[in-house]
C-alpha cells in the first residue's frame, strides 16, 4: 500500500459507515493496478478491514491498542498507523523521544 493509497483509503474509511462494503469495494478496486485474471493478495482485505476499524476507533482506543510507547514516537499519527499496519510494530517503540510527566517529589 502506497502513501497515496493509504490517504485515499483513510479518507474513504472515515466517510463509510459500512465496513463490509468498504472492504469489498476497495479490495476489488482498480487502484491496486492488478492485472486481469490475477488473484487478489490474501492480506489485502484484512489490511483494509483493519484500516476501517482503526478509522472508527476513538483516540483513546487507538492509544490503548498501540501500547504505552505510542505517544513516545516523534512521527505523525498517520505515520505511526502506517508503520504499525505494515507489521513494523518495533518501530513504534524504538524511534523518537518520549515526553513524560516529571516525577512528583515531596
Amino acid at each position: 500500500m502506497t502513501d497515496k493509497q493509504f490517504n485515499i483509503f483513510w479518507s474513504e474509511a472515515l466517510a463509510s459507515d459500512d465496513r463490509e462494503s468498504f472492504v469489498s469495494d476497495w479490495t476489488l478496486s482498480s487502484i491496486w493496478g492488478d492485472e486481469p485474471e490475477t488473484d487478489i493478495p490474501g492480506d489485502r482485505a484484512y489490511l483494509l478491514d483493519e484500516l476501517w476499524r482503526v478509522a472508527h476507533m476513538s483516540i483513546r482506543d487507538i492509544r490503548d491498542a498501540a501500547g504505552p510507547h505510542f505517544a513516545c514516537d516523534s512521527a505523525s499519527p498517520s505515520a505511526r498507523l502506517r508503520t504499525g499496519m505494515a507489521g513494523k510494530a518495533n518501530a513504534l517503540t524504538t524511534s523518537g523521544s518520549c515526553l513524560r510527566r516529571p516525577s512528583a517529589h515531596i
